[in-house]
């Protein structure tokens, strides 16, 4: 129940943060992603807290929380980036 909960809560967070994955599209074929250090240091930091907290005793389900919130910033940024991708080669399939 809480872990779905927390999943709902971070997925909107990942969808904001594939808008700051620099894109560029050449045409409806060919879109090129570059590197991402915001998202890159975040989702360290929660991994390594999450390895910390589940090596203490007593703090499994902080570390489950974290768990669910980097599944859930990550398939919120995966999606967002998908949809991106798909309106950038609608946008240069168009013709004009």
């Amino acid at each position: 129940e809480w872990g779905l909960a927390v999943f709902a809560l971070c997925f909107p967070v990942g969808m904001w943060m594939s808008r700051l994955v620099p894109m560029q599209a050449y045409s409806a074929e060919i879109v090129t992603l570059s590197f991402d250090r915001i998202y890159f240091v975040l989702i360290w930091l929660l991994v390594i807290a999450k390895f910390i907290l589940g090596r203490i005793p007593g703090m499994n389900l902080a570390a489950d929380i974290i768990m669910c919130t980097i599944l859930g910033i990550m398939s919120g940024r995966l999606g967002g980036i998908g949809l991106r991708v798909r309106g950038l080669k609608n946008e240069q399939a168009k013709p004009g």
